[in-house]
């Protein structure tokens, strides 16, 4: 969904088993740490924070909720006017 290059080499980032990278057009890097014994986090729910994301508006919404379902998200609920999907790990966004 966000474009760039996965594990790019980069002195400044070390990768391995555990750890890769997502460099971005505008010089972001994003960097994330596998979790043997992971657990998907609980839903949203009215009232409770939402985790929060990357923000990027490129499509219209009918294209991005189709491409992050062709990615592997699913729909949990509607919240608030809002659609909220998990990744496919189980995190919440909405």
């Amino acid at each position: 969904m966000l474009g760039g290059q996965v594990d790019r080499p980069d002195r400044r980032w070390l990768l391995g088993a555990d750890w890769s990278t997502l460099h971005l057009d505008d010089c972001t890097v994003l960097c994330f740490q596998a979790v043997t014994d992971h657990r998907p986090p609980l839903p949203a729910r009215p009232g409770a924070p939402a985790a929060g994301a990357p923000g990027r508006r490129r499509a219209g919404p009918r294209r991005r909720r189709t491409r992050v379902l062709a990615l592997g998200a699913v729909r949990l609920r509607d919240l608030g006017g809002r659609r909220v999907y998990a990744d496919p790990a189980g995190h919440p966004s909405a």
